[in-house]
């Protein structure tokens, strides 16, 4: 029997982020309780650990799970909480709402024990409906306390800008990274609350926008929407506590005022109204001072330095107040060594971050990203690139769900950081593989396509069915893309041919002005694909088909993108292929252009299984025989020598492209694979 302190684990009762949780008996005492076990593998974290607990162990109250000891063994603490027979409260609202006076009953219980938290100096930061459970009288209770700190000692026992906690139930500033205290459990609380009453958790599309009770599906009590709107106000410091939100719940909403009040308050302002003419013409300014020189007027006052104003934002480790400093500032106001300066130690902070794991670094991007811009950043940007490999290894770790893999895309979008679009396709291949059944019934899988697109991925056929049937709101141009793609996906099925020529009609109905707006690799598959359409009716000539795939080519510049170099290359063969003699040599010039600028290295693809990718360099070695580069390709082919099947599967496939090779110089045709 396993043993942890003085405690034998019996069988483990769930896992999370945080750590596990056992059900356990006190060896001497003979107690059955939840254990709570955290790896811990820094002192810091130790030191956090050992504080919270006794913060904790302070609590008793009918809605907060007691806490009875704790301890530290190795890089292991854990502590000992009541075990609590019940269901959880996600699992009462699987059936739907609560009947009003029950949720009001349910809320209450919850903003008390919250209250009680907060009364301790200690802030939950994780509440949702699988963290409460219903005792049998129907009491809730708070449990998982792995995420609660005192918030005096947020910043210095925790790293500001981690990002902990359910993302779908998650405050503003939790998302931005900036220390959360008790207002991040009033807007959590209210969260709760709202799926009390509607049964399902509140829709929220874009993570970071404020929530309004004017958008839930279901009628909610008189006064409740706007006790929720207050909660649920942007900034943290202008939440009300909870003891007010209750008050609040408690009191009868207010009735309509009386005839004889209303006419009490019109003798009212009659009254004032007369006192401020009085008052008006008694201060009416004499003409001899109006007209004093402009000297003797006050001066404007200074306005403050924007920079200065950035750098205290910093030091408070406050990154979006960070964000919002640098974005208000005049671009003359970053200039210089100053701006650099703040520019490194920003990177410093969040490279540190990074080492803590891509939620503790999104927070740091966007105003990274901005200083960046001002100042002239590499493209693509390397801490930018080293976070983008630290989220696809997190993913392939299973370390960030898919909520939380899916914000940190967002962030990275947000940002304006340049880095390897092969990166986030390799992303999106392990969501297709492994992540498709992950919760949904939330929108992650737009979201996540649509960032990854705002970073110029070229969206393979297979990626969107992460979007799970879902559509992306808005009208923006990506927006409108996206639907349409998605529309393809599912019309595909009825035949292809005609699925395509739908999908191409409508995307030549976009304006050319909304087409440029897309992100590069989207706006390259629509042009790729009207292209294509006016190469199958005839439209143009061997010439004016190489200057378009030029011109489609241009945008990328020095870039190694590598779908958008092979899907270009692909139809610089086939235009090859038809092209008279005088032609063939510019579009092989061309094609070989295009290989010689992109990266696909193997590495990739020995420690990624990804169909995709593996297509890929199938079609890289196909380009590679046809402009005759055949001590290339056979290297290219060596480098796989570590994986003696797929090493084989791309010699076969080479040397079929030789032999096909061969026989279109001797018969001018060209047989697939």
């Amino acid at each position: 029997m396993k043993r942890l302190g003085p405690y034998e684990l019996l069988q483990t009762l769930g896992r999370g982020a945080m750590g596990t949780v056992w059900r356990a008996r006190h060896v001497e005492l003979g107690a059955v309780r939840a254990l709570k076990v955290l790896a811990l593998r820094t002192p810091a974290r130790r030191e956090r650990f050992r504080r919270e607990t006794e913060h904790l162990a302070r609590i008793r109250h009918p809605n907060v799970v007691a806490i009875h000891d704790a301890g530290l063994e190795g890089s292991r603490g854990w502590f000992a909480m009541d075990l609590i027979e019940g269901c959880s409260l996600r699992e009462a609202l699987e059936g739907g709402p609560l009947p009003p006076a029950r949720a009001l009953e349910v809320a209450d219980g919850l903003a008390a024990g919250l209250e009680a938290l907060h009364v301790a100096g200690i802030a939950h930061r994780d509440l949702k409906p699988d963290n409460v459970v219903l005792r049998s009288d129907g009491t809730p209770v708070l449990i998982d306390l792995g995420l609660a700190v005192a918030p005096e000692e947020d910043q210095r026992l925790t790293r500001t800008g981690a990002l902990l906690g359910t993302v779908a139930y998650m405050a503003p500033e939790q998302l931005y990274g900036d220390p959360a205290g008790p207002p991040a459990d009033v807007f959590a609380w209210a969260l709760v609350v709202a799926e009390l009453f509607t049964g399902r958790r509140l829709a929220r599309d874009e993570p970071r926008a404020t929530p309004s009770s004017s958008d839930l599906p279901t009628p909610l009590p008189p006064g409740l929407g706007r006790v929720l709107d207050q909660a649920w106000r942007p900034r943290p410091e202008e939440r009300p506590s909870l003891s007010e939100l209750r008050r609040s719940l408690q009191a009868p909403p207010p009735a309509a005022a009386s005839r004889g009040l209303l006419a009490l308050v019109a003798l009212a302002s009659l009254a004032a109204l007369a006192s401020a003419g009085a008052l008006w013409a008694a201060s009416r300014p004499d003409p001899a001072r109006a007209s004093a020189p402009p000297s003797s007027r006050a001066t404007p006052r200074p306005q403050p330095d924007p920079l200065r104003l950035a750098r205290d934002a910093f030091r408070a480790r406050a990154a979006l107040r960070l964000f919002e400093r640098l974005r208000d500032a005049p671009p003359e106001g970053l200039a210089g060594a100053s701006g650099a300066a703040l520019r490194d130690e920003v990177l410093a902070h969040a490279q540190a971050e990074l080492e803590r794991g891509p939620e503790a670094a999104s927070p740091w991007l966007r105003p990274l990203g901005l200083l960046e811009a001002r100042l002239g950043g590499p493209a693509p940007h390397p801490f930018a690139q080293r976070f983008a490999d630290a989220v696809l290894e997190a993913v392939y770790g299973r370390a960030l769900d898919a909520l939380a893999a899916t914000a940190a895309v967002e962030a990275l979008a947000s940002s304006g950081l340049r880095v390897r679009a092969a990166t986030l396709e390799l992303l999106l291949d392990e969501f297709v593989r492994t992540y498709l059944a992950e919760r949904r019934d939330e929108p992650w899988g737009v979201r996540l396509l649509a960032a990854c697109a705002r970073c110029e991925v070229d969206l393979h056929f297979d990626h969107y069915a992460i979007a799970a049937g879902k559509q992306p709101r808005g009208e923006d141009p990506l927006a409108l893309y996206l639907r349409l793609r998605l529309r393809f996906v599912v019309q595909r099925s009825r035949g292809v041919r005609a699925a395509k020529a739908g999908l191409t009609t409508s995307l030549g109905e976009l304006a050319p002005r909304l087409r440029a707006e897309l992100p590069l690799g989207a706006r390259t598959d629509a042009e790729r694909l009207l292209f294509a359409r006016q190469v199958e009716r005839g439209e143009l000539d061997p010439r004016e088909r190489l200057a378009r795939l030029r011109e489609l080519g241009e945008p990328l510049g020095q870039r190694a993108h590598s779908s958008l170099r092979l899907a270009l290359g692909t139809d610089l063969f086939e235009l090859w292929r038809a092209a008279p003699p005088d032609l063939a040599g510019l579009a092989r010039a061309a094609l070989l252009d295009h290989l010689g600028r992109l990266e696909l290295p193997p590495a990739e693809l020995l420690a990624r299984p990804s169909l995709r990718l593996r297509d890929a360099h199938l079609r890289y070695l196909m380009l590679l025989v046809v402009v005759e580069q055949p001590d290339v390709a056979a290297a290219h082919v060596a480098a796989f020598a570590a994986d003696p099947e797929l090493h084989e599967r791309l010699r076969e496939s080479l040397e079929g492209d030789r032999v096909r090779w061969r026989r279109f110089r001797e018969t001018g045709t060209w047989s697939g694979r």
